[in-house]
This record gives C-alpha cells, structure tokens and sequence, in this order.
C-alpha cells in the first residue's frame, strides 16, 4: 500500500538530493576533491618554508654580534630631509 507514494508520475522528475550518483559523477567529486586537499598541503608547505627561511635569516643576521650599522649623518644627501621641512612655518594672519 505505501508503495504508491514512492512511485513518480510521467511528468514528474526525482529531486537531484534524491538521486543517486552515477559512476562517473562520483569519480569527479573525489578528482576535485584530491586536487583540493593537493592544493592546500602545497599552500602548507609554501608557508613552512617560508617561515624556516624567516628563522634562517634572522639566525644569520645576529650571528657573531653583526648588525646592521644605524642610520645616521652619513645617510646620502638624498634622502636627507631639507631644512625647510623641519621647520614650522610662521603664522601671520592671527588675530
């Protein structure tokens, strides 16, 4: 008796979340899948190098006291901030 609620009309269709998959839809689900978790274990890896490089270089610039010389007046003149910068302009127009 209840067999006739699970039967379609000839105009119906069966909803797609009620279908089952096909072969060929489920070995591109796990493609796209594989192909997922590959790029993230890349995007991992690219990060922990990163970061291992990050600690390399820094390992190495404090080796054996080094650093880096302070800027100081013996910057180039190019990039030395004129005069007229430093200064504040005056006010005239106060009342």
């Amino acid at each position: 008796m209840l067999g006739i609620f699970g039967r379609l009309s000839a105009g119906q269709a069966m909803p797609a979340w009620e279908q089952v998959p096909t072969r060929q839809h489920s070995i591109q689900q796990a493609a796209a899948l594989s192909v997922k978790a590959t790029i993230v274990v890349a995007e991992a890896l690219v990060l922990l190098l990163r970061a291992v490089l990050a600690l390399l270089v820094v390992a190495a610039g404090t080796r054996h006291g080094r650093r880096l010389p302070a800027p100081g007046p013996s910057a180039p003149a190019a990039f030395a901030e004129p005069a007229a910068a430093r200064t504040r302009p005056t006010r005239t127009d106060r009342r």
